[in-house]
C-alpha cells in the first residue's frame, strides 16, 4: 500500500472487507472452501477484525501517526494471507 493516511487505511480496510466476502462466497460458488480453507478464511477475517479494532483505537486517540508503520506491516502480512486464499480458486 502507497499511501497509509489514517482515510486511505480506512478505505483500504473496506476494500478489503469487502474482497474478503467475495472470495469466501467464491470459494464457496466453485466448492473449494474445504475444511482448511474456510479455517484459513476464519483466522484471516479476525485478524482482519483485531486490525480494524486497533485501527480504529488509533484513529480515535490520534495516535494513527506512531502506529501507522507497524499497522501496515502487519496488514500487509495480511493481504499475503489473503492472495493465498486467492490461489486456491485456481487450483
Amino acid at each position: 500500500m502507497l499511501d497509509s493516511s489514517s482515510e486511505a487505511m480506512r478505505k483500504e480496510i473496506h476494500t478489503f472487507s469487502q474482497r474478503l466476502q467475495d472470495l469466501k462466497e467464491e470459494l464457496q460458488e466453485r466448492g473449494k472452501l474445504s475444511d482448511a480453507a474456510h479455517a484459513l478464511w476464519n483466522q484471516v477475517q479476525q485478524h482482519k477484525d483485531q486490525l480494524e479494532t486497533k485501527f480504529s483505537g488509533a484513529e480515535r486517540t490520534g495516535s494513527w501517526a506512531s502506529i501507522r508503520k507497524e499497522f501496515v506491516e502487519d496488514w500487509n502480512s495480511l493481504v499475503v494471507d489473503v492472495v493465498a486464499l486467492e490461489n486456491q480458486l485456481y487450483q
